[in-house]
């Protein structure tokens, strides 16, 4: 309690005001207005979070489709070796050694034909060999690691499995040959090791396979006879029971010093 002093005048203190009661909205009218604009509210959001799940579900089906087409222009291989990558957050593919066999076919006939046909009528012919056979090479666990021209480049896991391919896609294009087909081709089969490396530039890359047996199946490719497949000797003595025919030869191949032994089917 506070005195006053000598010759002042005690005051009163100044009675405290109430808080006032905030005013409740009885109005039917003022309700009706905020219910309604609660359910304008509701109504936009629900739009917006539907109108968002539609652009993810289109989001994701368009994904779906590139990631599709680009498994079909890709080796299978180096797909699925970027897909395990990225989930790991690593964006390249690191240089290895690759200790399999190596296929080349050629199709023997192509050139000419070009000449006399339409370019459509071109692609038509020589996609229907490539379909059947592609599918031979993936049926014996190989990989298409590219398309040149009119030649296959696929590599296997196995000297025998890379036969069995070449054996399978010698019989499709000689029954298609039997039928009219004007085309044969010619294969060549390798095994040993090689470097499946990044060839090109920051700009445009592949993730192909570099090597000397790379190099060889190449030549015996075009050291073959058309309707028939040339092998090395490691892949015949893995593959012999397949070929029980094959003539033995000795070739000196381009580039190359000492001379190859080779089996032709």
């Amino acid at each position: 309690m506070a005195f006053a002093g000598p010759g002042r005048r005690r005051t009163a203190a100044a009675p405290k005001k109430k808080a006032r009661a905030p005013e409740r909205a009885d109005d039917p009218a003022e309700l009706r207005a905020l219910l309604a604009q609660s359910e304008a509210t509701l109504d936009s959001t629900e739009d917006f979070l539907a109108n968002l799940s539609r652009k993810s579900t289109r989001d994701v089906e368009r994904l779906k489709s590139q990631t599709e087409v680009i498994r079909r222009y890709t080796p299978h291989q180096v797909f699925s070796r970027v897909g395990e990558n990225a989930a790991k957050g690593v964006y390249e593919l690191a240089d290895a050694e690759f200790n399999g066999a190596f296929l080349f076919m050629d199709v023997k006939g192509f050139t000419s034909y070009s000449e006399g046909h339409k370019p459509a009528e071109v692609v038509a012919a020589v996609n229907r060999i490539f379909e059947p056979c592609v599918k031979a090479i993936y049926a014996n666990g190989g990989d298409v690691d590219k398309f040149i021209g009119d030649c296959i480049f696929a590599a296997f896991p196995s000297a025998r499995s890379a036969a069995e391919a070449a054996r399978t896609m010698l019989a499709i294009v000689a029954l298609q040959h039997e039928g009219g087909s004007p085309f044969a081709v010619r294969i060549g089969v390798n095994a040993g090791r090689a470097v499946r490396a990044n060839v090109g530039s920051s700009e445009r890359r592949e993730y192909t396979f570099i090597g000397d047996a790379v190099n060889i199946a190449q030549r015996l490719e075009s050291n073959a006879e058309p309707g028939h497949a040339l092998m090395s000797e490691a892949v015949y003595e893995a593959a012999k029971d397949l070929f029980p025919k094959a003539s033995r030869q000795v070739l000196h191949v381009k580039n190359r010093a000492e001379p190859v032994v080779a089996y032709q089917s």
